[in-house]
């Protein structure tokens, strides 16, 4: 028998086939299917809080339904737009008409989606080994992480099951793994055609509309190591700007575009991000970091994520400065930015001194991405000639395991989220949003109590969002609700602050109604205005 390399036996056997290669799309995508119904699955249990309660969560329902609703609109933003979001919950909100399951089917969407960037990432089967499985790879390593978060709040580094809710920055995240993506296939072709670069720039334009964070997780890093590899290439004027400075230009006149669009948007964004920016705490924000940290690093799970992350982090960072990473600066420039990302947003997040962990999301998604063109450092494997019949099995053996690793993994996710139990919190939510739909008055509550049963709710109009002294809190909200000027009973739970209300009354002046975790507070007849 002779020895050959698989390039020599693809050419003379004229493999991988077109029928090869769409069998072998169509299973990634279907454990990308199968490994998001897991992961939602346990998001929907472990973190249920935050998928289906959590104030933050419910902006693109209440947005969704007030747009059905065909109230006028006038919403008061922050300086995240949720754009892409918001049309894709939207979307899902035509198919899914029911708030809990929409939640559902939109993580389920999230992960699907995040599986396409990766795919991008992994590059094309004309200049990337094993694209397919490098995407799977890439994957299945964010799914794990995923999977081994567990009870943490909105304030915890819990970060890769963030991509389960719909306002999290989900879309920046799969943006900007995209955008790593698109640059790395200009890389790979060697040229910057229209195909490129045009959907390149689409990506970071609406992007950085919707969210001016892709600017630091993914623009800013990918930018940098591109100029680097121009600067290798020694580009002197008059010539031509060598493909990574041409790859700049697009990122930056992209990003620019973006920015500058949002300009248009007058008073829609009532807080803006110098608002963030908190001088002189950087070592409070450094502090609290550590502090999260820890707590992570008390999990089992926790431990196994940062075993995980850590892992492929010093993988990237040893493949950035080897000899096939020159070789192929496509591949190179992914490895690069899978650790320079984290690092720089960590930089980022200090020097501001804001230590929000949801702005440190590269930590999950960037590392990652070293997996998903680790073929490329793979030697051409030896293999033996074997007989088609030989071939034939193996791949049928092939096959049929993925098929079955495909199968138990969406299987275990659907009966998960088929056998899921009725929280506390839900029963709670439930009882007020039948006790508000059964009325036809007014009521109003402080906004980590009232947004979720505002967005159950059959007219979320119909519960105003207020301060603790009864002035209209204009967050994340259609400022149009606030044309109600009295409300007849009042919503609290452990997260209100004592409420100071008018003319002498009292809270305790009113009936109550013990829904669990919420209380409703019935005036009645009497009217409280709210200023």
């Amino acid at each position: 028998m002779s020895i050959e390399t698989d390039s020599e036996l693809g050419r003379q056997q004229g493999e991988p086939s077109h029928a090869r290669a769409v069998v072998a799309e169509v299973l990634g995508w279907a454990f990308a299917l199968a490994m998001a119904l897991l992961v939602t699955a346990h998001i929907s249990t472990s973190r249920a809080e935050l998928v289906f309660i959590d104030a933050d969560s419910m902006f693109n329902a209440l947005l969704t339904h007030s747009i059905a609703s065909g109230a006028p609109q006038s919403w008061a933003m922050s300086p995240v737009l949720f754009v892409p979001e918001a049309i894709a919950f939207g979307a899902v909100s035509v198919f899914v008409p029911d708030l809990h399951s929409a939640f559902i089917v939109s993580s389920v969407v999230n992960f699907v989606a995040l599986y396409g960037a990766f795919r991008v990432a992994s590059g094309s089967r004309r200049t990337a080994s094993a694209p397919v499985l490098g995407a799977v790879a890439g994957y299945a390593a964010f799914g794990a992480i995923s999977l081994l978060e567990s009870g943490g709040d909105r304030n915890s580094l819990q970060l890769a099951s963030l991509l389960g809710t719909t306002t999290y920055y989900s879309a920046t995240v799969i943006g900007s793994v995209l955008a790593i993506g698109l640059v790395r296939r200009a890389l790979d072709t060697g040229r910057l055609r229209a195909r490129a670069w045009a959907p390149l720039a689409a990506v970071v334009a609406v992007s950085a509309f919707s969210n001016p964070l892709i600017v630091v997780w993914a623009v800013a890093p990918t930018a940098l190591v591109l100029v680097t590899m121009a600067i290798r290439a020694r580009w002197r004027m008059p010539q031509p700007p060598p493909l990574p400075l041409q790859l700049v230009f697009v990122l930056a006149g992209a990003s620019a575009v973006g920015i500058v669009a949002r300009a248009a948007l007058g008073d829609l964004i009532v807080a803006q991000g110098s608002e963030y920016l908190k001088d002189g705490n950087q070592f409070g924000a450094m502090g609290d970091l550590l502090h999260r940290l820890a707590a992570e690093l008390a999990r089992p799970g926790g431990i196994g994520a940062a075993i995980l992350i850590v892992g492929v982090t010093v993988l990237a960072i040893a493949l950035t400065f080897s000899r096939t990473a020159h070789a192929k600066p496509g591949a190179g420039l992914l490895v690069a930015v899978a650790w320079i990302a984290p690092l720089a947003c960590t930089v980022g997040v200090i020097l501001l001194g804001n230590p929000s962990p949801r702005y440190l999301q590269p930590w999950v998604f960037a590392p990652v991405l070293v997996l998903a063109c680790l073929a490329e450092w793979t030697p051409p494997r030896l293999t033996w000639r074997q007989r088609r019949d030989e071939r034939r099995r193996g791949s049928v053996l092939a096959l049929a395991a993925a098929s079955v690793v495909i199968v138990v993994l969406g299987g275990i996710g659907v009966a998960r989220l088929a056998t899921a139990p009725t929280t506390a919190s839900a029963t709670s939510l439930a009882c007020v949003v039948d006790w508000v739909n059964a009325t036809d008055e007014h009521g109003a509550g402080q906004f980590w109590t009232i947004r979720a049963p505002k967005a159950y709710a059959a007219d979320p109009a119909q519960l105003l969002q207020v301060t603790h002294d009864l002035h209209p809190y204009v967050w994340l909200v259609n400022r149009t609700d606030d044309e109600t000027t009295s409300v007849s009973f009042l919503i609290t739970d452990a997260q209100s602050a004592p409420f100071a209300l008018p003319g002498g009354l009292e809270l305790a002046d009113a009936a109550t109604i013990d829904c669990g975790r919420y209380t409703i507070h019935d005036f009645g007849s009497t009217s409280i205005p709210v200023f």
